[in-house]
């Protein structure tokens, strides 16, 4: 997972290499990696690696997807175009305040979202002690109604936690190694 997230970010940016060679090749998984370095390609993968020459205006694609398509799968879920991370933006030009702020946005969203699913979780299981102590069936048809949609709140509320931990803990640091930037300013 994190080789594709790494993947999609080197194709969805432009490189701003000053000329030289790129070694790509294509492992058992299927994902295709690149390299300045020849060394670095593994010795299983030399004879069908790929050498390409580049320039200063050179920007790596995936072959059969556009660049919006690159984006929207290294996106899915729209967290870097709500941040205003755009394809186009030249995250090199990024200040360390811009990177610690949105660093520190995300850590409060993990924060808030563990704090939802928690407080939910505590009133399900509160309803669910009630359901299992109650003898009266009306009333445990009412919280059994309760606490199914509670299961289903906990279920987005944990898929809001997953998401923000995953921006944080590894969108972040894969953009700000993409830019060139110390990952302590997003940590």
């Amino acid at each position: 997972m994190k080789a594709m997230a790494a993947f999609l970010i080197l194709i969805c940016f432009p490189l701003s290499l000053m000329g030289g060679e790129v070694y790509q090749w294509v492992d058992n998984q299927g994902i295709t990696h690149f390299t300045d370095n020849p060394a670095a390609v593994p010795e299983d993968y030399r004879g069908e690696m790929e050498i390409r020459e580049i320039d200063e205006n050179f920007v790596m694609e995936s072959p059969g997807k556009t660049e919006v398509e690159q984006y929207e799968a290294l996106d899915e879920e729209g967290i870097l175009e709500e941040e205003g991370i755009l394809v186009e933006d030249d995250l090199l030009e990024k200040d360390e305040e811009w990177w610690r702020n949105l660093a520190e946005k995300w850590r409060n969203r993990v924060q808030t979202a563990y704090e939802n699913y928690e407080g939910v979780r505590l009133q399900y299981n509160d309803i669910a002690t009630e359901f299992n102590s109650s003898k009266d069936t009306e009333k445990r048809d009412k919280l059994k109604t309760e606490l199914d949609k509670l299961q289903v709140e906990m279920k987005e509320l944990m898929a809001d936690l997953e998401q923000a931990k995953k921006m944080r803990d590894e969108v972040l640091p894969s953009l700000a190694k993409r830019a060139d930037k110390p990952l302590e300013w997003v940590r």
